[in-house]
């Protein structure tokens, strides 16, 4: 049975082998077969890693890193099946245990590595056993468990990537408004140091707008949504070239002086031409479209 997941579980040099289990793990908390079928750790939330259908957070990778790595030198290695479906009624809910029958996701969420699930702590045990040894932790004479070593290294691990991720939208930010301040089309205000050339640029891009916008509706009349989509996108990016334009003086109540009227009757008249041949390719489609 083929599955997405395929190429993890064929690879016998993937690392993310469960023991002698025959099962993979995914993410830090899903695990598949060799025919493809899923299994979730019940009781805890780990943090999803990127695929082609599911935007990844911060850890995901890092986090199955350590939970395999903790699974296989801990010894909890032992499936136990309990019978349930997760909320998707697609993966099959399991625990892990050791040979002392210790519950590995009960370790996890103790250690507060990984968040505990709603309805898995109904008596906040696992809540404050995590309270009582993070209380533990501040004494000299507390020697952290390899669970509690692997919550601290999550815990900096996302921090730092965090702490990155805000550096680097900083800097993009800074870097764009570094290019709008260096802009040689257009002067301090956003006016168009080229009225004309924006006009007619805008005006043609007004035709490749309204291009795209039939094939969207061609798209949706005719049922194909590839070509609904490409339309869809090819409007979104002519709508964005002429955002990105300098401004023009296009309304008679900017115009301010005689040179702002000539602006005025250029702009609308460059701006008109173009859109001429939209006329005639409304007339070609409106047989299909009914229009």
């Amino acid at each position: 049975m083929e599955s997405i997941f395929s190429s993890l579980i064929d690879d016998p040099n993937s690392g993310s082998e469960l023991g002698q289990s025959g099962l993979t793990f995914y993410d830090a908390d899903t695990l598949y077969d060799a025919e493809g079928k899923g299994y979730r750790l019940k009781g805890i939330n780990a943090p999803e890693i990127d695929s082609p259908y599911k935007e990844g957070q911060v850890g995901g990778r890092f986090s199955r890193d350590q939970i395999i790595r903790l699974a296989n030198e801990q010894g909890f290695t032992n499936v136990v099946k309990l019978g349930e479906t997760d909320t998707t009624g697609n993966r099959e809910m399991i625990d892990l245990q050791d040979n002392q029958g210790r519950s590995f996701s009960r370790e996890l969420a103790a250690s507060g590595m990984l968040r505990v699930q709603e309805g898995f702590d109904p008596g906040g045990t696992l809540t404050f056993s995590n309270q009582f040894r993070n209380f533990l932790k501040t004494g000299e004479d507390y020697e952290a468990n390899d669970f509690d070593k692997a919550a601290v290294e999550l815990d900096k691990y996302i921090a730092d990537k965090n702490q990155y991720s805000t550096q680097l939208k900083d800097a993009i930010v800074a870097s764009q408004i570094q290019e709008d301040f260096q802009r040689t089309d257009r002067d301090e205000s956003g006016a168009a140091l080229n009225p004309y050339s924006v006009a007619w640029n805008t005006g043609m891009t007004g035709v490749t707008d309204a291009a795209w916008g039939m094939v969207s509706l061609l798209g949706d009349t005719l049922g194909i949504e590839s070509m609904y989509g490409a339309g869809e996108a090819g409007v979104r990016r002519a709508r964005a070239r002429i955002a990105d334009q300098g401004s023009i003086i296009t309304s008679y109540q900017d115009v301010d002086s005689f040179g702002d009227a000539v602006d005025f009757v250029a702009n609308n008249t460059l701006l008109s031409i173009p859109y001429m041949g939209i006329t005639a390719a409304a007339a070609v489609t409106a047989p299909v479209t009914g229009g």
